[in-house]
């Protein structure tokens, strides 16, 4: 191949060597930079937006954190207050009917309304024969197949005695209720709230680009593909169950504005071309 290319350029005219000369002094050096500017810009960019959706994440988390921080309090004071303690005991004792039980599940939800607007219910399950007649039966399953379903959740609950978790829809943050002279569990306290709702709350960090916060579990930081777009994201941890939260902003507009810059290189080089050409 090189010997055929020497034979060539030994049989060339003069102008065509030197039309070859100049392509290779001149464009050579152009197409580095271009390609060199192109990758710079790239990494520019994207440092940009890293910098942006770590920002977004920390705001988010520390937002988040104190959400949950309040609803975890406004628990404690109804499960550590005297009337539920009360009322759960009256109930295993047959001194009280149902009734008064699913009223003061109301009142509870209405005096945490402050606290998140999310909050859609609030349930007590209780143990022995007591909950074969008053739990909510579905929301019992639930309870019992997240505790199943992950070992930090039965962890969690056998630590701190609380744990939340989620639903295609909904998110669920269950506390136990002492009994306060044994000390073990009487009944389980479970508060229901909106997932997006809850979520919601962040949307006001930042402006355009970035997409709502959620969780994605065994999600890494850098470039992921979602519904056949790219997006760089990323993440911060969460006090409320060590969950991990992350951001996902559009890495379209990185291939765009490099696009653009390697579009400007080429018509460059072929101007070059051309301007050679002439000259040559």
């Amino acid at each position: 191949m090189l010997i055929r290319i020497y034979r060539f350029l030994k049989r060339a005219k003069l102008r065509t060597k030197l039309f070859i000369s100049f392509l290779a002094v001149a464009l050579l050096p152009m197409i580095g930079m271009g390609a060199f500017s192109a990758v710079i810009a790239r990494d520019s960019l994207r440092d940009q937006l890293e910098s942006r959706v770590a920002d977004y994440v920390d705001r988010a988390g520390t937002q988040l954190d104190a959400a949950y921080g309040r609803c975890q309090e406004a628990m404690d004071r109804v499960v550590y207050g005297d009337e539920l303690l009360t009322l759960v005991v009256a109930l295993q004792n047959s001194r009280i009917r149902v009734g008064e039980l699913r009223l003061f599940e109301e009142a509870q939800r209405q005096a945490m309304q402050p606290v998140s607007a999310s909050i859609r219910r609030v349930d007590f399950l209780l143990g022995g024969d007591p909950g074969l007649q008053y739990n909510n039966k579905a929301l019992e399953k639930r309870v019992e197949e997240a505790v199943a379903a992950h070992p930090d959740n039965a962890a969690m609950l056998e630590r701190e005695g609380a744990f939340w978790f989620a639903s295609e829809d909904s998110l669920y943050a269950v506390r136990t209720v002492p009994d306060l002279y044994s000390r073990r569990e009487a009944a389980r306290m479970v508060v229901t709230m909106n997932k997006r709702e809850f979520f919601s709350l962040v949307k006001n960090v930042m402006t355009t680009g970035i997409m709502p916060i959620s969780y994605l579990d065994g999600a890494a930081d850098g470039i992921v593909s979602y519904n056949g777009a790219q997006y760089l994201y990323g993440s911060v941890s969460l006090q409320a169950h060590n969950w991990t939260l992350y951001a996902l902003v559009s890495y379209q507009f990185v291939i765009q504005r490099t696009g653009d810059i390697v579009r400007v290189a080429v018509v460059a080089i072929a101007a070059g071309i051309g301007l050679i050409a002439l000259i040559a």
